[in-house]
This record gives C-alpha cells, sequence and structure tokens, in this order.
C-alpha cells in the first residue's frame, strides 16, 4: 500500500512538472513568435516615422511650415497606421499581452505628441502647446524603454535570448 501511495505521489509531482514546463514553454513560444515574426512590421514603421520626423526636424533650411506639413502628410498617418498594426498584434500568453499593452501606450503617446506639436505649429507655435507635445513625446520615450525592460524581464524568466 505504501509503493501505491508513493508511486502515485511520484506520479502526480511528474505530470505537475510537466505541465508547468509546458506552460514556461507556451510564454517561450510566444516570445518567439512576437519577437521574430510579429514586431519586425512594427520597429521598421516606427523607425520610419522618428526618421521622417527627426528628419525634418532637424532641416535647418525649412521652416514651421515644413514640419507642419511632414507631421499631417506623413508622420501622423504613418503613426496612426503604426497603431493600429499594433493593436492587430495579440500575444497568445497574459504575460506577453501585458507587456505589449505597455508598446501600444508608448506609440499612443507619441502620437499624441505628434499631433499636439501640428496643433501648436498651426495655433503660431504657441508655446504652451508645443510644451504639451514635448512631455507627450517624453512620455512615449519613457513608456517605450519600460516596454524594452519589462520584455527582457519576461525573455530572462522564461529562459529566452533576445538578439
Amino acid at each position: 500500500m505504501k509503493k501505491i501511495r508513493t508511486f502515485s505521489f511520484i506520479a502526480v509531482m511528474a505530470i505537475s512538472f510537466i505541465l508547468l514546463l509546458g506552460c514556461g514553454d507556451q510564454v517561450s513560444k510566444d516570445l518567439e513568435n512576437y519577437i521574430e515574426n510579429q514586431m519586425p512590421a512594427l520597429e521598421t514603421a516606427e523607425e520610419n516615422i522618428i526618421n521622417s520626423f527627426n528628419s525634418e526636424l532637424n532641416n535647418k533650411s525649412s521652416g514651421d511650415d515644413a514640419l507642419l506639413k511632414a507631421l499631417n502628410e506623413e508622420v501622423i498617418p504613418c503613426s496612426d497606421e503604426l497603431i493600429e498594426a499594433a493593436k492587430a498584434v495579440e500575444p497568445k500568453t497574459d504575460e506577453l499581452n501585458q507587456v505589449h499593452a505597455i508598446y501600444i501606450d508608448a506609440m499612443t503617446s507619441q502620437n499624441q505628441g505628434f499631433k499636439k506639436l501640428a496643433e501648436a505649429i498651426s495655433n503660431n507655435s504657441n508655446a504652451e502647446m508645443a510644451k504639451e507635445a514635448n512631455a507627450l513625446l517624453t512620455k512615449s520615450d519613457e513608456t517605450c524603454n519600460t516596454f524594452v525592460k519589462e520584455l527582457h524581464k519576461l525573455a530572462d524568466e522564461h529562459d529566452y535570448e533576445i538578439n
């Protein structure tokens, strides 16, 4: 009778261990799919938006009108598309979903910052609106840094190496 109890205990422990490994595996698989398949297009779009914005912002020969045109015709529409694409990404695990929500928040703050800057320029370079735009863009940077930290933390917790 004691052998049966011991065997039952060992069997239950082995099954529990296998189930736990399967759960961790799911997050790792989800991370792999997210990083290798879902995020590259978003990262490329984000880089293009930032490059377009910085290019016009740093162009000393163009003025506010050129920046406003770039914001309204390129930066903001592309940023809107990026947010929609980011919202379409649906990680399979709750853990990664929580981290991805941080990314969406970062891109949303960035988008709001671009829109507020366009509004400031449209209102004769309204200084208060420009401050608000800067605060939103700073918040976006900070939130993006949080996203990267949380993504790396999750990867570390599940033995997934981010290159």
